[in-house]
């Protein structure tokens, strides 16, 4: 009796694994006209443009400072101070919006309290907020709402509009306004760094546990989330490093450049 013999059965290739470059890629908004004139119709992102061009202008003035181009390096710095006034006028009762977001967080139950009710807490089914992450928001939120008050009055101040026929009084005010803006914006940093270290600790924890699984969605899922989780500790890291040169907090003031 003879046996036909059976072809070896390959195990199941897994699809390759997107790589995080191309996750990066895949999140970004689309560099083009249509993106650019859509950013700079509205209040917020005519902010974003105009504080960009400034943070470049003060990078190009370092540059030809330290290339012993004082005529350039001028041009810039007072491009840069410019910008920098006029920005304030765009974030003009902007502290409302921080006033919104502290009333909705609020009102978001956290993990725990979900979890008294007996209800899930899984966070990617938005089931709940962590309480740590709650308590940073909140921090962040408190002083962004301090900063932009200040910052509005001290652009009023400047303006001669508090104390039109006292000059002397508003610059006083004005600079007291602004190390008060300073401190909160500080404060609010230091919050937003808290919450984005323990928020990127958890992304990495996930790592092996999602290696291991077979489904695509997960990983790449998971791969946006913790670029996600990276910009928000940089970003937290260099509003620290920004302010905390601002309000003294490393002693010598470091260079702006």
């Amino acid at each position: 009796m003879s046996t036909t013999s059976l072809p070896p059965q390959t195990p199941p290739q897994t699809p390759p694994l997107p790589s995080l470059n191309s996750t990066i890629t895949s999140t970004l908004a689309p560099l083009s006209l249509q993106s650019f004139v859509t950013l700079s119709l509205t209040l917020d992102g005519r902010d974003k443009i105009t504080k960009v061009i400034a943070y470049l202008s003060r990078l190009l003035s370092y540059y030809y400072l330290l290339t012993n181009s004082p005529h350039s390096s001028l041009r810039f710095s007072n491009l840069k101070s410019k910008l920098q006034e006029s920005r304030k006028a765009f974030r003009l009762l902007k502290f409302l919006n921080e006033w919104l977001k502290l009333k909705k967080l609020i009102h978001t139950p956290t993990a725990r309290e979900k979890e008294g009710k007996g209800e899930e807490t899984r966070e990617e089914e938005g089931k709940g907020m962590p309480v740590y992450r709650k308590i940073g928001m909140a921090g962040k939120i408190i002083g962004l709402a301090g900063f932009w008050t200040a910052d509005n009055i001290s652009y009023l101040s400047k303006a001669s509009f508090i104390y039109p026929t006292q000059p002397a009084k508003s610059a006083k005010l004005a600079k007291k306004a602004y190390d008060l803006g300073s401190r909160c914006y500080f404060a609010g940093a230091v919050c937003h760094l808290f919450h984005s270290v323990v928020d990127l600790k958890m992304c990495l924890e996930e790592k092996g546990k999602v290696e291991t699984g077979t489904e695509i969605e997960e990983y790449v899922k998971w791969q946006k989330k913790v670029t996600k989780c990276y910009v928000s500790f940089f970003k937290a890291i260099c509003d620290v490093t920004v302010f905390g040169n601002n309000v003294g907090v490393f002693g010598r003031k470091l260079n702006e450049g």
